[in-house]
């Protein structure tokens, strides 16, 4: 009798250890695809132009005789992309308000407050092609930042249109594209032209504060 109580007693222990057992497994695999991107770099992206005596300012040449060209202040520009892909850039101004009418190029110009307005353009850009990675000149196009159609070719444009805030700046690495090249990046000098109104250097009487501001965005084309 007590050899049959033993008996059940481990048969019902076996079956328990294999009802918990698990006899299936799940896998669950994971990650992200994600396209190459841009990162824009200014180094030094507060400009200060110091303070400017007025005598001194009234000495530099008229732009259109109603502007001071005050001499041109750079700051370095880069960008770089951890994969080759075609983008431009679109130049917004902060400070549109109250800018004042300095010519036939007002509308490619970025306020400074009522005192006056600054232009930009590159200088000594260079861009780095997907194929050899090495540094060559910059080619331009350029189109409206509305427009979905073609681009144009920027050698037969002044350099303020480039800046244009409704328009888009594009890159090319060879002389015959007539879309942005794939690029790993760019880099270069971003030339800072100062305007200052005339009317109000002449009749100066207490400080006037310049007072500018612009974003660089970037956009994948």
């Amino acid at each position: 009798m007590h050899f049959k109580i033993r008996f059940i007693a481990l048969l019902l222990l076996s079956t328990a250890a294999h009802t918990q057992a698990a006899t299936t497994a799940t896998l669950t695999v994971t990650g992200t695809v994600s396209p190459p991107t841009c990162d824009v770099s200014i180094p030094s992206s507060a400009l200060d132009l110091g303070v400017m005596p007025s005598f001194r300012v009234a000495s530099y040449p008229l732009k259109d005789n109603v502007a001071y060209t005050v001499p041109a202040r750079s700051v370095a520009l880069t960008i770089t992309c951890d994969g080759a892909l075609p983008f431009a850039l679109n130049f917004s101004d902060n400070k549109v308000a109250g800018k004042p009418v300095i010519g036939a190029d007002t509308a490619y110009y970025y306020g400074l407050g009522t005192i006056g307005a600054y232009s930009l353009k590159f200088t000594d850009l260079t861009v780095i092609d997907s194929a050899s990675a090495t540094k060559k000149p910059a080619g331009y196009l350029y189109r409206a930042k509305a427009s979905v159609g073609a681009w144009s070719i920027a050698s037969t444009v002044p350099d303020s249109t480039l800046f244009k805030p409704d328009n888009y700046l594009g890159f090319r690495a060879a002389g015959n594209e007539t879309t942005p090249s794939a690029l790993r990046g760019i880099s270069g000098t971003l030339s800072v032209q100062p305007y200052l109104m005339k009317t109000l250097v002449d009749g100066i009487a207490t400080d006037i504060k310049l007072d500018g501001s612009a974003t660089i965005t970037l956009q994948y084309v």
